[in-house]
């Protein structure tokens, strides 16, 4: 499976249109980890499937309503997720993405549950299944394979 993308497949993999990229990259909410842009026409830039990972949670959480300064730590919260496994295919289930709109946080169901219960707290109001935007992507990123190479 491919393991970089430019800017165009990731914004087409994701559904966040390419100047929303852009601009995540410019704002510091997400840059490619592969290849940051470095002028025009000159590099392009490059995204790992971590990356466009991201891209589909922040953009979920932005259509469940959640801010997009209180999603900057989502590529961060990823890596210390992957901190624990070898692959993303290694996380069975039970990873959450949660926001209150002002700050994310990386959640197991255990733990999401927990909060949800908390007498007189406000619970989270966004969260998005990481392993289900994982699987989704994959199939979306195996789909696009066989699309190039019908073409070739």
């Amino acid at each position: 499976m491919k393991r970089q993308f430019t800017a165009p497949e990731a914004s087409e993999l994701s559904g966040v249109g390419y100047t929303s990229l852009v601009y995540w990259d410019r704002v510091n909410l997400l840059q490619p980890s592969i290849q940051k842009s470095s002028g025009t026409g000159r590099a392009p830039r490059l995204y790992s499937r971590m990356d466009v990972l991201a891209i589909v949670l922040i953009d979920r959480m932005r259509e469940a309503g959640a801010g997009v300064t209180g999603l900057r730590g989502t590529p961060n919260l990823l890596a210390e997720l992957m901190g624990e496994y070898k692959t993303l295919d290694d996380i069975h289930s039970g990873q959450y993405l949660v926001s209150n709109g002002r700050s994310v946080d990386l959640l197991t169901t255990r733990e999401l549950q927990a909060v949800a219960v908390l007498p007189g707290k406000v619970t989270k109001q966004y969260i998005v299944d990481v392993i289900d935007a994982w699987k989704r992507l994959k199939r979306d990123i195996r789909e696009m394979e066989r699309e190039k190479a019908v073409a070739n």
